[in-house]
């Protein structure tokens, strides 16, 4: 049975790329936002007549799941409770696995998971993780919050269906950013979860030591071609592109900021 492997903090904070970079070895396999902790979540206490959006999140991931493995679904509820929420989650991301990639190996991945980073920190979602899925780990991806502002702003005005809170001020955008990031915080202090965080600006800087960082904290090699494909997938100042943005001086991201050692330019 696959390990599951889970992202916690923010989105456009990097974690599309350390997914295209996880999915390049061969034990390993994370689905770009397929909501299925949410979706499980809510089918805890039996499936609901209807399934309500993540608040903080799109919509599109949890639908494009329900409609891409609905035989799935379908054949446990026929099932009644015979299958947990472990099985689950196994038979839905094998099923998106296999969706995605017809052709792809035979070979069960070592590690499987999801990429929906607010959803896997939250304080209410979390204790449901921990029941079910014991032997987690988790990724924790965190970038200069200047440049998460500006990219949310700029991904509301062409995303189909952007989290509704990207649509509004620099300081509701930054104030998400900080309850997020101290959700993280809260769960690392807790110290009952095995997590390990990386910078963005540093993955792109240094892509093939900080994925070796990754690949032994999941107990994997990385093999030398594994690394060169590494190297060709990043660019290395992604960021230069928000070099004007600024962001509000609030308290409640000031203390994250100077944690991360970042220091945003302010407005």
């Amino acid at each position: 049975m696959p390990k599951p492997l889970f992202f916690v903090g923010n989105k456009r904070s990097g974690t599309s790329l350390l997914v295209k970079l996880l999915n390049l070895h061969p034990d390993i396999f994370i689905t770009p936002e397929s909501d299925i902790i949410w979706i499980l979540y809510q089918a805890q206490q039996g499936w609901p007549k209807e399934f309500r959006t993540y608040p903080w999140d799109s919509p599109v991931g949890m639908w494009r799941t329900l409609e891409t493995a609905a035989s799935v679904f379908e054949s446990a509820r026929i099932s009644g409770n015979s299958v947990s929420v472990r099985e689950m989650f196994d038979l839905v991301q094998e099923h998106l696995r296999l969706a995605m990639d017809p052709d792809a190996h035979s070979k069960v991945p070592v590690w499987i998971g999801d990429k929906k980073p607010v959803q896997h920190c939250d304080p209410e979602i979390r204790p449901f993780i921990q029941q079910h899925f014991p032997d987690a780990r988790y990724l924790h991806i965190i970038r200069n919050p200047n440049a998460v502002v500006a990219s949310k702003q700029s991904s509301a005005k062409h995303f189909r269906s952007p989290p509704g809170y990207w649509q509004e001020s620099p300081v509701a955008i930054l104030k998400r950013w900080a309850i997020h990031e101290e959700w993280v915080l809260q769960a690392r202090a807790s110290q009952s979860i095995p997590l390990l965080s990386l910078k963005f600006e540093e993955l792109c800087q240094q892509p093939a030591e900080q994925m070796r960082r990754v690949f032994d904290f999941l107990g994997l090699d990385m093999p030398g071609r594994i690394a060169r494909k590494i190297a060709r997938e990043v660019r290395r100042n992604p960021n230069k592109k928000y070099d004007s943005a600024v962001i509000p001086d609030i308290h409640l991201a000031r203390e994250i900021i100077e944690f991360y050692r970042y220091a945003p330019k302010e407005a």
